[in-house]
Formats: C-alpha cells, structure tokens, sequence
C-alpha cells in the first residue's frame, strides 16, 4: 500500500472498531488520539502556522501500527470471501488442501492467484473496493508478479491488467562499517569479534549473523510446537506432517519442500538438545526422548533400557497418571 498510514480513513477505522464490538467510549478515545495531531511545515529551518489533518495515523506513534491492522482486516475479510465466492482461487496445501488466498505483514500483501485473466481482474476489483472504504491506495507500480510454470506472455499480460512493474532490484551491500562499497574493500581496523562485544563490554553490540539467525529459526521451532491450532502450523503439519507430540515437523518430504522450511528444520537437532519440558499432563511430551528429568533424556542416560522397551514412543502420559499435581 502507498504511504499505507498516512491514507487511513477514520470514518472506517471507526466503524471497523464497531464492528469488532468496541464500545463508544473505547472508539471515542481512539478518535481522540488520531485526531489530535497538529502539523507545521517547515520553510527556510523555521516552522510556519499549524493545522489539523483530516485522515492517517501518526507515525512512531505505538499505537498506529495496532489500528492499522484492523482496517487491514477489511481487505483480508474481503479476500477471504471472494476466494469462497470463487471469485478467485489460491492455491492448496497437502493433503488436507488447507487454503492459502493471501498473506499479510503491515502493509504488505501476498496475493495468490490462478493465472486466468476473469480471476486477475476480479482481484483487482476487491482492491479496488478496499481502496474507496479505507482510503488506501494499491502500489502496483512497486508490485512485482511472481509467475509460476505459465508462460511469460501471460505473466505480462496479467501485469498489464494490474499495472504492475516486473523488475529484479539487485540488493547492494554497503560496508558501513569498512567504508567499503561494491567496487573496493574498506580496511577493518577492530577484529570483528570485538565489535560483537556487547556495549556494556566496550564493543559495539552488533550482533553475530549466525548465532542471531540461530536463536530467531529456533523460535519458528518453538512457535511450532506451541502454537498447534494455529493456521501457518496447520499449513505445515498438511503438507509435512509431524511426530506424535506435535512438537516437530517430519522432513520426509523437506527436499523437495520450501527452502524456508528446510533451514528451519536444520535447526531441529540443536534446538531439541536445549529444551527443557515441565510436566504437567505428559500427553505430548516422549517418556525416552525428550528432556523433562534431569538435564538429559532417558534414552541418552538409560541406552540398554531404552533398547529392551517394548514401546520407545510412549508419551509420559502413557506411563504416569497424575494424582493432585502429583506424578505416581
């Protein structure tokens, strides 16, 4: 979306609060802080006269990025019930053929569509629509189409109908801190572990690319396991399935899966190895191979015991009962 914040209609953020079930109270207050702001403008460094505006959120503000959604949830409700009205399709996932038509981050939207130009311009029309309730505007001009085993005059001609501009934007990497470029290397004059040194220790409290790409796939993980109703898992347990705990997703298929996924996956080892279970009912929790006595699993402390068990995928549940908060 254009300067998605600065084009929210508050008429539809109010009635989009409504909707929801906020009260007048709680919507007069909202109204209260979008509409309170005063603006100057700047001529020659000095600030001449003020005025109100008449839309759009504040930026920086914390609470605009919150409001922000729940106008945003007109255009997914609006997607969603084009998709059920066939309008348009997306596509299906796994066996259960879990549903995806769009993905949303702030103001960005992931579209999917089946290249037929009837669905490509009823797409365009729900946009259009959302446009004129909320008072965004689509920036197809930096849209970029995605075009997957059809041929590329229909890839054009799709973008033509949209108005989208197909172009490869190159990522440039600077060497701020070498004062490099593309063509020439800057020279380091600190080792690189010391400007990892956290600020408090006299470095400079950057953080080392790999371990923060660690701790941020294994999150994913975690995500995983503890938010099993939730509809990306849901996505994933459909197309890659999953252990008996529902704590990790199998990797069966994660060769020919989504790359995304499978560095995820990578991390399932290492993860595994610094995770600690706290017992409540045992019911998605492996009595042999997870952590949840002592710092290692049975199956690595007991190896001869976990080789005559009659059943090495028993959960704790399946060997315990719990009397009041109790394990017997």
């Amino acid at each position: 979306m254009e300067k998605a914040y600065d084009r929210v209609d508050w008429g539809c953020l109010d009635y989009s609060l409504e909707r929801m079930g906020f009260g007048c109270l709680w919507r007069s207050w909202m109204k209260s802080c979008v509409s309170s702001a005063w603006f100057s403008i700047l001529i020659n460094g000095s600030p001449k006269g003020f005025f109100k505006s008449s839309r759009g959120l504040r930026h920086g503000d914390p609470l605009s990025p919150f409001l922000f959604v729940i106008v945003a949830e007109i255009l997914s409700r609006s997607l969603v019930m084009g998709s059920s009205l066939d309008l348009f399709r997306g596509f299906r996932i796994g066996l259960e053929e879990v549903e995806v038509s769009h993905l949303q981050f702030d103001d960005d939207t992931l579209l999917f569509c089946e290249p037929e130009i009837g669905q490509v311009r009823n797409l365009k029309a729900i946009l259009r629509c959302y446009e004129l309730i909320s008072g965004q505007k689509s920036n197809f001009h930096k849209s970029k189409i995605f075009a997957l085993n059809i041929p590329e005059e229909r890839a054009q001609e799709i973008a033509v109908i949209l108005g989208c501009v197909s172009l490869r934007i190159e990522q440039i990497q600077r060497r701020f801190l070498l004062g490099g470029n593309e063509d020439k290397r800057g020279i380091a004059l600190v080792k690189w572990e010391g400007v990892c040194v956290p600020i408090k220790l006299g470095g400079l409290g950057i953080r080392r690319i790999r371990d923060f790409n660690h701790a941020l796939l294994g999150k994913w993980l975690w995500r995983f396991g503890d938010e099993h109703d939730c509809w990306w898992v849901k996505v994933i347990r459909s197309k890659y399935g999953c252990d008996m705990g529902k704590w990790e997703s199998l990797d069966l298929f994660a060769k020919k899966g989504l790359s995304v996924w499978r560095d995820i996956l990578k991390m399932s080892f290492l993860f595994m190895l610094n995770v600690r279970f706290r017992v409540y009912g045992g019911a998605r929790i492996s009595f042999w191979q997870d952590v949840w006595c002592g710092d290692v699993s049975f199956k690595c402390r007991f190896p001869r015991l976990f080789s005559m068990a009659s059943n090495r995928e028993a959960f704790v549940s399946d060997c315990f009962e719990w009397n009041e908060g109790v394990l017997v």
